[in-house]
């Protein structure tokens, strides 16, 4: 930078003509000679965490040991710089095309092209390359001159070797300039594509006028155009919904008394001036300016997936209080009960807050022989040994209902192969279970007589008999459930039973005693006596209840 009653900074581009005449050579000896003020202003990047990018410089200058010096006493100035050297400007512009380079460094007096006219050259294809002209030749014209070309920084050559001290903080201080100025152009340039392809509105409020600026997709999501000139309680109160405008209103006003550092709102806008879209906006207040500044974002569509996900739950819920079956879901290891239906706790004989507090508190009325057993089944699901369905069965001693049967299904949810969660379906079993005690104590009892006891069917399939059978008839009662009657029997036989069965189907309430001959499996003949009842409506039995009992030709007779 030139400093003086005219200051010019190359880093704002090519000084105008008229300026450049202006300049006197008092300025180029201050450049040149002011040694100590440049020693003593290092660069940032040669402070303590500075930038450790190495720095390419292309030193061009018709004198062999003048460049080799030079780059010599640069490299040992500073490790980052890596000095090629060419003869002339056209040797330097071929080299200049081939490879990349940070900074040029140029004599002024050289045969062919002057440092001038290699400046220019240069300028053509890269007119922001920090150029620094390091001449023996100094004056008025020739600065002049190289300030209006676009010359970064002006060194005349001196004798002694802190010149090279100084051209290195020359060096550093221009590119560190123009890597800074790159960046933020790269940065402006990102900035300008995002608001360009956003989908937010970027806000700036005077908290002190009301004046709001905007930038982004201000005219697509608000119908408004972005920019300046409008207040900004005016703009709530034309583009954002009639019902959410005072929230607004108030969010401002707090930030403008300095109340508020940081808020987020979700907010409508104006269905009457286009498309009604949920918004989402964030405010910080800039006590520093002061000035309001956030961003608001389309959320409609987030908007809506909660809406759904929130019916969706409210049907689910609905119908999970509807149903008797005990509907929960719990973490998958078991730290959490994510939901539970009400008929899960009554089932369990917990409430809500026994839950909440504890989730291992649906434990805490399971009968004791049964405990042990279901703890087992719980830690092979917390260690995610879970394929399909798990089913339980076990008994809760209710602090209310005394001993009850439950029922359980634990099925495995899964997110990306790993076991998140487990949903259970409880269902009180304590009435089937009791008639399956009944029943088995009917069948110890059964077994034990020395009658034939079956129940068949309406249509005479065998579905139960004794091992009574196979004293009397020789056959096994495996062999027999699920045959259509007993097997090879006497056509008068098989008239006696169907026409009994059909008359205990038809009077539900009477019961058939009929004499015939049944054929044992070994082909013999028997006499029978056989007793059927209408069973079918019978919770247990469901079916025609028979009892067979032989007879001797005496007993038929006495009878």
């Amino acid at each position: 930078m030139l400093h003086g009653p005219h200051q010019w900074d190359p880093s704002t581009g090519p000084l105008d003509a008229e300026l450049a005449a202006t300049i006197t050579i008092e300025h180029a000896e201050l450049l040149a000679t002011n040694e100590e003020r440049a020693i003593e202003m290092p660069s940032q990047s040669s402070l303590p965490g500075g930038s450790p990018e190495p720095i390419h410089i292309l030193h061009v200058d018709d004198e062999p040991d003048f460049t080799d010096l030079a780059a010599t006493y640069l490299q040992r100035e500073d490790d980052r710089f890596s000095v090629h050297t060419e003869l002339s400007a056209s040797d330097g512009l071929d080299r200049l095309a081939d490879d990349r380079f940070d900074c040029i460094i140029s004599d002024y007096d050289m045969p062919g092209r002057d440092g001038i006219e290699f400046l220019e050259a240069v300028r053509d294809d890269h007119p922001d390359l920090p150029f620094i002209l390091f001449t023996g030749r100094g004056s008025e014209e020739v600065a002049s001159e190289a300030i209006s070309t676009g010359v970064t920084d002006y060194l005349q050559k001196d004798s002694g070797t802190e010149q090279y001290a100084i051209l290195r903080n020359r060096v550093v201080n221009a590119v560190d300039r123009h890597r800074v100025d790159r960046e933020s152009q790269r940065m402006r340039e990102r900035m300008e594509l995002a608001l360009e392809v956003t989908d937010s509105v970027i806000f700036e409020v005077d908290p002190d006028t009301g004046d709001l600026r905007s930038q982004g997709a201000m005219g697509e999501v608000f119908d408004e155009p972005s920019g300046d000139g409008t207040k900004g309680a005016d703009f709530v109160e034309r583009a954002v919904h009639p019902e959410d405008r005072d929230r607004l209103h108030e969010l401002f006003g707090r930030m403008q008394r300095g109340e508020s550092e940081y808020d987020v709102i979700d907010y409508r806008t104006n269905p009457a001036v286009g498309r009604q879209r949920w918004m989402r906006g964030h405010a910080y207040y800039e006590a520093s300016e002061p000035r309001i500044v956030g961003f608001a974002t389309d959320v409609t569509e987030q908007k809506t997936r909660e809406r759904q996900l929130r019916e969706l739950n409210e049907r689910f819920e609905h119908l999970a209080e509807a149903v008797p079956q005990g509907l929960f879901i719990v973490a998958a290891d078991y730290s959490e009960v994510l939901y539970v239906n009400s008929a899960a706790k009554e089932l369990y004989g917990i409430d809500g807050e026994d839950i909440a507090a504890d989730p291992s508190s649906w434990q805490r009325h399971v009968h004791p022989e049964d405990l042990d057993r279901l703890r087992a089944d719980v830690e092979t699901q917390r260690a995610g040994n879970v394929e399909g369905p798990q089913h339980q069965e076990f008994r809760i001693q209710h602090p209310e209902r005394g001993t009850r049967w439950l029922n359980v299904d634990m099925y495995p949810i899964r997110e990306d192969d790993e076991l998140e969660r487990l949903a259970g379906v409880a269902t009180d079993v304590t009435e089937r279970r009791e008639r399956e005690m009944e029943l088995m104590r009917y069948e110890r009892m059964v077994e034990d007589l020395r009658d034939v006891v079956a129940i068949l069917a309406p249509d005479g399939t065998v579905r139960y008999v004794n091992h009574a059978v196979g004293r009397t008839l020789g056959y096994e009662p495996e062999a027999l459930i699920g045959e259509g009657g007993f097997p090879d029997q006497p056509q008068a036989t098989v008239d006696d039973l169907s026409a009994a069965i059909h008359d205990v189907v038809d009077q539900p309430s009477e019961s058939r005693t009929i004499r015939t001959e049944m054929r044992r499996n070994d082909g013999s003949v028997c006499r029978v006596e056989a007793a059927l009842r209408n069973r079918i409506d019978d919770d247990t039995l469901q079916g025609i209840l028979v009892s067979i009992r032989e007879i001797s030709e005496r007993n038929e007779s006495q009878a």
